[in-house]
């Protein structure tokens, strides 16, 4: 199965560029109809939000992030493994303003496993669902 680099998710959600993004548009149309599938790496979807959320890049609001990340990874034909956690990070990423995406996903996979996280990041202690504890 393919793997998606992170300049198709961009190009797609951005429409930044004449060729790229109808390219891209139409890739993630079919994937979206079940006619294509692709892999979905999680190094590129951290990528992605990084990217997006970049104050000297396109500064997207966490919002719309998570509602377009969102919607690519419930794509029938996209493959990313647990979708359910990647949603349930992006929730906390939008709840929770302090926190980065990254620590949003460390959170939601805390909370499916045993809802402790191993930091001196006191940020967390704003997720209620887990536990913050320095080692």
């Amino acid at each position: 199965m393919p793997t998606l680099d992170t300049n198709i998710l961009i190009r797609h959600l951005t429409a930044d560029h004449p060729v790229h993004s109808p390219r891209a548009r139409a890739f993630f149309q079919e994937v979206d109809a079940g006619g294509r599938t692709a892999r979905l790496r999680e190094a590129v979807l951290v990528e992605t939000v990084h990217i997006l959320s970049s104050k000297r890049l396109y500064n997207l609001p966490r919002q719309q992030i998570a509602d377009d990340l969102s919607e690519l990874i419930r794509m029938p034909g996209l493959r990313l493994s647990p979708k359910r956690l990647y949603l349930r990070a992006f929730a906390l990423y939008t709840q929770h303003a302090q926190l980065s995406f990254v620590d949003s996903l460390l959170a939601a996979a805390a909370e499916r496993e045993d809802g402790i996280v191993i930091s001196f990041d006191v940020e967390y202690r704003r997720v209620s669902s887990i536990t913050r504890v320095e080692p």
